[in-house]
This record gives structure tokens, sequence and C-alpha cells, in this order.
């Protein structure tokens, strides 16, 4: 039986407080996403939503638990070898986009495919493929400046799909976009799982977007007693 795209069992991060302490910030027992399954993660402030999928993209280290990634155990690895399993598997579609100004969109997504083992395709090749998905090959040559913000979102796109990942992590993908290119950007996301078998993971606190999936997990605020003074 294939392992699941995602595993995650007794996942747990706390953070410093201001008073020397610290707090639990998410403790979360379970969750398993299926290769092709799309899934949308919603919670109340607090609940440690982007922080789960820094735990689950490598970009945190858990102090307690088990993260695996299309059967690859995240947890206990070093910082570069979490980097190596990130880039071999995940596509990350961050909130805030993080395109770099200095780069046109083509290279942004190039860059994105630096770190990523792909043999029968270049990565200047895989990224023209992924602009051309999302329906920007006439703006390769734009820099972030010179996109609108539905554009610079579906070069993060692209750069987030054009590795071929087995998990695709999306942080509120929708927050800075209008109701039409909010739905153009879901469907290029749902689409891509459906089609390349991928497992999607969204956090999203969009309602409209939350009610186009199947699945939905809820995650909570840790309880006060999680918290250790």
């Amino acid at each position: 039986m294939a392992e699941p795209a995602l595993r995650i069992e007794n996942l747990r991060k706390w953070y410093p407080d201001p008073g020397g302490g610290r707090f639990l910030a998410i403790d979360l027992p379970a969750l398993a996403v299926e290769a092709g399954e799309s899934v949308v993660v919603r919670g109340e402030s607090g609940s440690g939503k982007t922080t789960l999928l820094n735990l689950i993209a490598g970009i945190l280290p858990a102090d307690e638990g088990v993260i695996e990634i299309a059967g690859d155990a995240m947890t206990g690895r070093s910082e570069v070898a979490r980097d190596r399993l990130r880039a071999r598997h995940i596509g990350y579609l961050f909130q805030t986009f993080n395109l770099l100004p200095g780069l046109t969109a083509l290279e942004n997504v190039q860059l994105g495919m630096a770190f990523r083992p792909r043999q029968d395709e270049s990565p200047k090749d895989a990224a023209q493929r992924a602009l051309e998905r999302v329906g920007l090959t006439d703006r390769r040559r734009h820099r972030p400046a010179q996109l609108s913000v539905g554009q610079q979102q579906r070069v993060a796109i692209a750069r987030a799909l054009a590795g071929h990942p087995s998990l695709v992590l999306a942080d509120e993908p929708t927050s800075n976009l209008d109701a039409k290119r909010a739905d153009q950007c879901m469907t290029l996301l749902t689409d891509f799982a459906e089609e390349s078998g991928a497992a999607l993971l969204v956090v999203t606190h969009d309602e409209r977007m939350i009610e186009r999936f199947a699945r939905c997990e809820t995650l909570t605020v840790p309880a006060l007693e999680g918290s250790d003074a």
C-alpha cells in the first residue's frame, strides 16, 4: 500500500514567551493526506495554521512528533537535510508571494527549481512550462513590479508547481485577491492536484474557498495547560 503524501502524528511545537517560559503553539495528534487529495485547514487566530505549514515544509523544526512526506521523515533531520527533502517533495505557495524584485517571472520560477533533483527537464524548461500553465508566457520577462497582484500570485503558483511536487502547501493563497482571481487561483491548485496526483493542503480564512473542498480540518488553539511555565 502506497505511503500517504503527508502523515503527521503527535506533532507539537513550542515558542518562547516574554516571561521566560514557553507556550504551546501547535498540538496536532494526527493528520494524513493521500496522494491526489485536496484538504483545507481552518482555524481561529493563534491555532497554529502557518506554523503547521512551516513545520511540514521543514522551515521550522518540530519539538515532538512525526512528520512524513511521501514516506520520508521530515522530523529528526538537520536543517540542510530538511531543505533537501522540501526541495524534492514540496511546493510552497506563500501568502506574501516572496518573489525577488530584481528577477523576471521566469527567473523567479527557475530559482525555485534550483535545488530540485529533476533529471528529465531543465529548470528553465520546467519554469517556462509552469508559466504557460498559469497563462503567463507573455509575461515571463516582466519583473514583479511590472505585474498586477493577480499576475504575481500566478508566478508564485507556477513556482510552487514547477518541480512536480508530491505535496503542495498553500498559506492563505487568496487573501490578496478579488473574488474572480481567488477562484482562478484555487482552480489552478486543485486542478494540478487532481491531474498530477499531488496532495494539496490549503490554509485559509476564506469561507467561499473552504466550501470548494470535500474535506476540511479544523485546528484549535492549544489548551492553556499545554503551556510550560
